[in-house]
C-alpha cells in the first residue's frame, strides 16, 4: 500500500482481519458459554484430544488406529492446542477465529489491489466482517473446522490468480486444503492447473513445476504412511457415506440444490456477480475470465457432493467453502466499479457488498436462538453415566459424539463412523455378545417409530422387549427376524444398526431398556446391562438428567 495514503488507510488490510477474527472468537465463545458443539464435532474432538494425549489416532485410549475424523490437520491443529494447555472446544474457536482472520484478509487485500481508497476501502472492509454470518462461520462455531478450511481455500484461489505466489506458495495450499478436508483434493486440483497457467504466462512455470512436484512427493508419502497406520484406503466416513445409494444415483443432488436456494446459500451473491458483470459493460469478459477458476472449482466442489449422501450437513457445513469461493468471486467483480468515480455506480456496488448478506445474518440469529433452545438430557447425562463405568466396560452406540467424549470406555460406534469393522459390514449379533456391552444407546432413526409423544408424556419410560420389537418399521423386518442374513449390502446404516441393535436386545432379560425423548419424540433407546454395580443410581442419574433444569451449556460442565 502506498506511503502517501493516512495512517487509517494503511491501518485497515490489518484492522479489519484482526475484527473478523476476534468477532469470530468472541462469538465461538459465546456459542459454547450458551449450548454445546455439534454431535459430530464431539467426535473429532476426541481423536484430537487421544493424540494430544499421546494415545495416537484412536477413538478410544488403547483402541485400534482408527481414521474416523476425515479433517487430518484439523484435528493436528486441535491436538497441538489441547497440548498446551486450551480445551479442544476452546482450541476450536482459536481454530476457525484464525480462518476469519485469514478470509477477511482475503478480501480486503483484493480491495486493496482493486485501487480502493478512502471511503471506498472502508466500505469493503466493513463488508468482509459479514462473513461471520457465513454458513462456514456458523458451522465454525459448532465446532467443526469449516472456516479456517474455507479461508485456506480462498487463500488459494488468490495466490493461484497472481504471480509469483501461483508458482511458490499455490502448490503447498493446494496439498494444505487436501489435508484438511478430502473434498479439498478437487479444490486443489482445479487451482493447481489454473496456477500452473498463470506461471507458464508469468515465465515462471519451471518454479512451479519444481514446488509441484515437492508437493507430489508429501501427498505421496501422507497416503502411504497413512495406508501403512490406518489400514483402509480411505478415512471411515467414506466408507460409510457411500453405503445406502449408488453414485450414479446422484443422492448428493437434491441436498445441494436445497443449499442454492437456502437463506446460507449462494443466490443473493451470484446475483451481485450478474449485476456487476452487466455493469462492467465492454469489462466483463474479462472479468468473468478472471473469476473463471473459483466458479469451475465450485462446479466440480457440487459434482463431487451430488455422488455422496450428505448426512449431518449441519447448516450446509459441506456447502460452506463453495459459498465462499462464490463471495469472492462476486467481489472480484463488484470491486471495480466501487473504485470508479460515478457516485450512482460507487453506491450499487456497495449494495452489492453489503445486501447479498442479509439472509445469511437473519439465519444466522435464528441458529444462535436454536442453539440456546436445543440443549437435551445428552448435554450433561454423558458425564453422569463416566462416573458409574469402567476403562474397560464397553459402549455400543449409534450417537458416538458427547457419550464418547465424555467417557473412558471401549466404544463402538455401530453405525461405523468410527470403526473399520462397522464401517465395512453392519455390526453382527456375534461382536454384541462377545462385547457384552454394558450400555447400548441407539437413535431409531428410520429403523423404528414408536407412538407420538401425547400430553404430559414423561421424557423417560420403561420399555419392554414386545415393545422394541414391534417399533421395527416393515421394510427392517427381515434383518430384525433374521439379523446379516438378510442384510443387503449398500444399505444406509444409520437404518440398519438400529434394527439390528434391537434384535439384539429384544432377546432375552440381560437388559432393562429406556426410551427417551429427544428432539421432541421417543428417538433414543437406552439398554442398561443389569448385572452392572450401581444400576439403580445410574438408572436415577438418567431420570435426572431428561429434566430441563438439569441442562446446561458446555463450559458449565465440560471437564472429565
Amino acid at each position: 500500500m502506498r506511503a502517501d495514503r493516512p495512517a487509517w488507510e494503511r491501518a485497515l488490510p490489518w484492522l479489519a482481519p484482526l475484527a473478523a477474527g476476534l468477532g469470530q472468537l468472541a462469538l465461538g465463545l459465546r456459542e459454547l458459554a450458551l449450548g454445546h458443539p455439534h454431535e459430530d464435532a464431539f467426535i473429532l474432538f476426541e481423536y484430537a484430544r487421544n493424540l494430544a494425549a499421546g494415545e495416537g489416532i484412536v477413538f478410544f485410549a488403547g483402541g485400534p488406529h482408527t481414521e474416523g475424523a476425515t479433517d487430518f490437520l484439523w484435528m493436528l491443529l486441535l491436538a497441538l492446542l489441547t497440548r498446551v494447555g486450551l480445551d479442544v472446544a476452546v482450541a476450536a474457536a482459536v481454530g476457525n477465529a484464525l480462518g476469519a482472520a485469514l478470509a477477511a484478509g482475503v478480501l480486503v487485500s483484493s480491495a486493496v489491489r482493486a485501487g480502493l481508497r478512502g471511503v471506498g476501502l472502508g466500505l469493503a472492509s466493513l463488508a468482509s466482517l459479514a462473513l461471520l454470518s457465513s454458513a462456514a462461520a456458523l458451522a465454525a462455531r459448532a465446532g467443526f473446522g469449516t472456516l479456517l478450511y474455507g479461508a485456506l481455500v480462498l487463500c488459494l484461489a488468490d495466490g493461484a490468480a497472481r504471480p509469483p505466489s501461483a508458482a511458490r506458495l499455490a502448490p503447498y495450499l493446494a496439498l494444505a486444503v487436501a489435508l484438511l478436508r478430502p473434498d479439498g483434493v478437487v479444490l486443489g486440483l482445479v487451482f493447481l492447473v489454473g496456477a500452473g497457467l498463470v506461471s507458464r504466462r508469468a515465465g515462471e512455470l519451471p518454479r512451479f513445476a519444481r514446488h509441484a512436484w515437492i508437493v507430489f512427493g508429501l501427498a505421496l508419502a501422507y497416503f502411504v504412511w497413512r495406508r501403512w497406520y490406518f489400514g483402509h484406503d480411505l478415512p471411515l466416513p467414506l466408507y460409510v457415506k457411500s453405503n445406502g445409494s449408488r453414485w450414479s444415483d446422484l443422492p448428493g443432488l437434491a441436498a445441494n440444490l436445497q443449499w442454492l436456494a437456502s437463506r446460507l446459500g449462494p443466490a443473493p451473491f451470484l446475483a451481485a456477480l450478474a449485476l456487476a458483470l452487466v455493469l462492467a459493460r465492454a469489462r466483463w469478459r474479462a472479468t468473468l475470465r478472471s473469476i473463471a477458476p473459483e466458479l469451475a472449482a465450485c462446479a466440480g466442489f457440487l459434482l463431487l457432493f451430488s455422488l455422496g449422501r450428505q448426512t449431518q450437513n449441519h447448516v450446509y457445513r459441506f456447502q460452506s467453502a463453495a459459498g465462499l469461493l462464490i463471495v469472492l468471486a462476486a467481489w472480484r467483480a463488484t470491486l471495480p466499479l466501487l473504485a470508479q468515480p460515478a457516485t450512482g455506480r460507487r453506491l450499487v456496488a456497495a449494495c452489492l457488498l453489503f445486501l447479498p448478506h442479509a439472509p445469511s445474518l437473519q439465519r444466522s440469529v435464528e441458529q444462535e436462538q436454536w442453539t440456546r433452545a436445543a440443549r437435551s438430557y445428552m448435554d450433561v447425562f454423558p458425564q453422569a453415566l463416566a462416573r458409574h463405568l469402567r476403562p474397560d466396560d464397553a459402549l455400543v452406540l449409534t450417537e458416538a459424539g458427547r457419550l464418547a467424549f465424555h467417557t473412558d470406555c471401549v466404544t463402538i460406534d455401530a453405525v461405523g463412523l468410527n470403526d473399520a469393522e462397522c464401517a465395512l459390514r453392519p455390526i453382527a449379533g456375534e461382536r454384541l455378545r462377545a462385547l457384552r456391552p454394558a450400555v447400548v444407546l441407539f437413535h431409531v432413526a428410520g429403523a423404528l417409530a414408536f407412538p407420538p409423544l401425547s400430553a404430559g408424556a414423561p421424557a423417560l419410560r420403561a420399555l419392554t422387549p414386545a415393545e422394541l420389537a414391534s417399533a421395527v418399521q416393515p421394510g427392517w423386518g427381515a434383518v430384525f427376524e433374521q439379523g446379516l442374513a438378510q442384510y443387503e449390502p449398500g444399505r444406509v446404516p444409520e437404518d440398519v444398526a438400529p434394527a439390528l441393535l434391537a434384535r439384539f436386545l429384544a432377546v432375552g432379560d440381560d437388559y432393562e431398556l429406556w426410551l427417551a425423548r429427544y428432539d421432541g419424540a421417543y428417538r433414543h433407546v437406552w439398554a442398561l446391562r443389569r448385572d452392572l454395580p450401581g444400576l439403580d443410581a445410574l438408572r436415577a442419574e438418567l431420570a435426572a438428567a431428561t429434566a430441563p433444569a438439569a441442562w446446561r451449556p458446555y463450559l458449565a460442565g465440560s471437564g472429565r
